[in-house]
């Protein structure tokens, strides 16, 4: 369950660290409708967090976890169709908010299952968690930021290679522990 919150951070920091050369370099949105595009997207992580409060009570976290990562999946590979296709920033927008609130409960659930086995020492493993997510979050967004051609399609890449480490990661957790 770790590489699914690794994943997780890898998806939301590609969207983070790409976002100014998207909104403001590829589609020439001025830096006061960047700030309030990028809140509104902001909105949409307490949005899935909200859904997350009624959805645990009646599936668990593990199935929370399936279902969320499959969505970011399908988001993101939506997200890459639409950026090779040229769609228009709308598309974008909410191809990137349900993927920024799936990550929302990923990294809540993600870190419950991943520190049950450390009880006693939980404090440690959240801190080697946070050092090896933020670790992996910041050589995604230093390699996107090199990768040339066009920063919506490298954004879109990006994300979905840390959508693809949740899934894969939490699908092979569940299934070790015989969940669907």
């Amino acid at each position: 369950a770790a590489f699914t919150v690794v994943g997780g951070s890898t998806t939301l920091f590609g969207f983070v660290s790409s976002s100014p050369a998207v909104l403001i370099g590829e589609f020439g949105m001025d830096q006061r409708s960047f700030a309030i595009l990028f809140g509104l997207n902001s909105l949409a992580m307490v949005v899935g967090s909200q859904i997350n409060i009624r959805l645990l009570p009646k599936v668990g976290v593990r199935r929370a976890l399936i279902v969320t990562t499959r969505i970011g999946v399908s988001a993101t590979l939506l997200l890459l169709g639409a950026a090779l296709v040229g769609l228009p920033l709308p598309v974008l927008l909410a191809f990137t908010a349900v993927i920024t609130g799936s990550v929302s409960v990923i990294f809540g659930n993600g870190m419950t299952m991943a520190l049950i086995p450390f009880g006693h020492r939980a404090g440690t493993a959240t801190a080697l968690l946070g050092l090896i997510q933020t670790s992996a979050a910041g050589i995604a967004a230093a390699a996107l930021s090199q990768l040339p051609g066009s920063a919506t399609v490298n954004m879109a890449s990006g994300m979905l290679v840390g959508a693809l480490v949740s899934f894969s990661s939490i699908r092979r957790t569940a299934e070790a522990q015989h969940v669907n």
